[in-house]
C-alpha cells in the first residue's frame, strides 16, 4: 500500500510538471512545480545582511544608523532578513507584479526561520495592509499570505490590525525625507478590542527608510498596543532615494 501511494503522489507531480511546465524567476532554468519558481541555486544566493543596526536592521555608518538614529522610532524591534539586490530583486518584483505568487512560500520559510533565531516575544500577527484598489489590481496582498504562513506555522494568531486608506500615493518614487510626510496618516487601526494591550509582529516586504513600518506602529500603539516588531524581507539602500 506504501508503495502503491508513493507510485500515486510521483505520477502526480509529473502531470502537473508536464501539464504547468515551470521556469526559475531568476535565471530562467526549468523546473519543478514544487520548487516554487525558485531553483535551488538561486535561492543560495540570496544576500544576507550582515551589518545591520541591531534595532532596525538599517544601514551603519560610522557607528551609527542611517535609519533610526536621528527620528522618532516607534518600532520595539525591526528583522530584515537580505539585501534588495541579485536575485532578491527578481524575486520580490515577479511576486509583487507579475503574479508568480507561489513565490510566497520561499519568502515565509525565509522570514520564518530568521524569526526562529531572535527571541522575540510577541502575542499575534498582522501585516501592512493594502487598499481595495491596489489589492484588486495585484490579486492579493503578499505581506499578508507570508503573515499567515508564518501565523499557522507558529500557533500566533492573525489578526487584520490595520487599514489602509483609499487613493493614497505611492512611496516608490519620494526622497527619503518625503516618505514620512507622504505615509502620515494613510492607515488606521480596527479591531480594537483585539489588539489593546498585546504585542504585535508586524509583517512587510520590502524595508527601505522604514516610513510605512514607523507610521504603522505609530497608529497601533496610539490605538492601545503594547509593543510593535517587524519582519521584512528585503532591505533597500537608502543612497539611492537621495539621489532623487
Amino acid at each position: 500500500m506504501k508503495s502503491y501511494k508513493r507510485f500515486k503522489i510521483t505520477d502526480l507531480l509529473f502531470m502537473i510538471n508536464y501539464t504547468f511546465p515551470s521556469k526559475c524567476v531568476s535565471c530562467g532554468t526549468p523546473i519543478s512545480y514544487s520548487l516554487n519558481c525558485l531553483c535551488m541555486n538561486c535561492f543560495n544566493k540570496i544576500r544576507f545582511i550582515e551589518n545591520g543596526c541591531g534595532r532596525c536592521s538599517g544601514e551603519m555608518s560610522n557607528g551609527r544608523c542611517v535609519i533610526c538614529s536621528d527620528r522618532m522610532f516607534y518600532l520595539d524591534k525591526n528583522i530584515t532578513v537580505s539585501e534588495y539586490n541579485g536575485v532578491m530583486i527578481d524575486i520580490l518584483h515577479n511576486l509583487k507584479f507579475n503574479r508568480r505568487k507561489r513565490l510566497y512560500f520561499k519568502m515565509a520559510e525565509l522570514l520564518f526561520n530568521e524569526l526562529l533565531k531572535h527571541k522575540i516575544e510577541y502575542d499575534c500577527i498582522t501585516s501592512v495592509p493594502m487598499n481595495h484598489a491596489k489589492r484588486w489590481k495585484r490579486g492579493f496582498n503578499q505581506s499578508e499570505l507570508i503573515a499567515r504562513w508564518i501565523s499557522q506555522k507558529t500557533d500566533k494568531i492573525y489578526i487584520k490590525s490595520l487599514k489602509e486608506k483609499s487613493w493614497t500615493n505611492t512611496q516608490k518614487d519620494l526622497r527619503f525625507k518625503d516618505r514620512f510626510i507622504n505615509v502620515l496618516n494613510r492607515y488606521e487601526a480596527i479591531n480594537y478590542t483585539s489588539i489593546i494591550g498585546k504585542k504585535i509582529l508586524l509583517v512587510d516586504d520590502i524595508f527601505t527608510s522604514g516610513a510605512t513600518l514607523n507610521e504603522c506602529a505609530r497608529i497601533l500603539k496610539s490605538n492601545g498596543v503594547k509593543g510593535v516588531y517587524s519582519l521584512t524581507i528585503a532591505r533597500a539602500g537608502i543612497k539611492k532615494l537621495e539621489n532623487h
